[in-house]
């Protein structure tokens, strides 16, 4: 009967020590994915939802592409953001650019003209003496573009050569409407700021 009851005692006292230490280890791991955990979880989750996104989205997906880029008296800036324009990796035959320089009288429309552009390159400039505002030119650049996709870009805006692939590759998804990208400043001369990869826009 006394080995019994010290059995009992004994097996009583270990279902306690283990129940103290599951409260402990419970305790634990909620602490831990309350500061780290949940985070760790959310991080691969993403990764994991890129990861299979990107696969989906066809990175050869080259449709035709026009890219728009309204001036006005940028002559400090079209010749740079030409050459940028021309470095964009996608093929020669597949994009089209269209400079808009309307009410320009600084000699931007010019530079657009006399621009050494190499053979095959596909351009358009359009030019009137009348300003309308930025969104009249754009709009009148829509009425010369036939291209399923544009891409719109300011004349002080320099771009990564990937960005139209990078753009393009989200509109294989017939859910995608239009896609932009991010904006890092740089300092540039007087009041003006240069911007890379800033205000690029593909509808």
């Amino acid at each position: 009967m006394l080995h019994l009851q010290s059995y009992r005692t004994q097996y009583f006292q270990f279902m306690h020590t283990e129940l103290l230490k599951t409260v402990f280890w419970a305790g634990m791991f909620i602490v831990f994915y309350a500061y780290l955990g949940y985070g760790i979880v959310l991080f691969l989750w993403v990764s994991v939802k890129r990861w299979f996104r990107k696969t989906a989205l066809e990175t050869r997906f080259l449709p035709e592409v026009t890219v728009v880029v309204c001036a006005y008296n940028e002559k400090d800036w079209i010749t740079q953001k030409i050459a940028n324009s021309l470095a964009l990796e996608y093929p020669v035959s597949l994009i089209h650019f269209l400079f808009v320089t309307d009410g320009s009288d600084d000699g931007t429309d010019a530079q657009v003209q006399t621009y050494p552009y190499p053979a095959g390159t596909q351009w358009q400039l359009l030019h009137q003496p009348e300003r309308k505002g930025k969104i009249a030119a754009f709009q009148r650049a829509m009425q010369h573009i036939d291209t399923a996709i544009v891409i719109s870009t300011d004349a002080n805006t320099l771009v990564n050569k990937e960005a139209v692939q990078r753009i393009v590759r989200h509109f294989s998804d017939p859910q995608v409407g239009a896609v932009a990208e991010k904006k890092n400043f740089h300092a540039g001369k007087g009041r003006r700021q240069q911007r890379r990869g800033g205000y690029l826009l593909g509808i």
